[in-house]
């Protein structure tokens, strides 16, 4: 599907159940709806995040 279109269009989600509790954060490829990766973070400081999208950054397929 990267190949066809390019590169990869992502989409990050995040779901917090409750206040205080951890946030479920999803990471799909848009065009084919697939979950690439899901995680469970206390925190959604930025470092946090670039670092549940550094390893499909590391496939080296381009980001759309």
């Amino acid at each position: 599907m990267a190949e066809q279109n390019g590169g990869l269009i992502l989409s990050i989600d995040g779901v917090q159940p409750e206040i205080g509790n951890e946030t479920l954060y999803v990471i799909r490829e848009v065009l084919s709806m697939t979950i690439l990766a899901a995680y469970n973070l206390k925190s959604s400081a930025s470092q946090e995040l670039i670092g549940i999208i550094q390893p499909i950054l590391d496939w080296g397929y381009p980001i759309k």
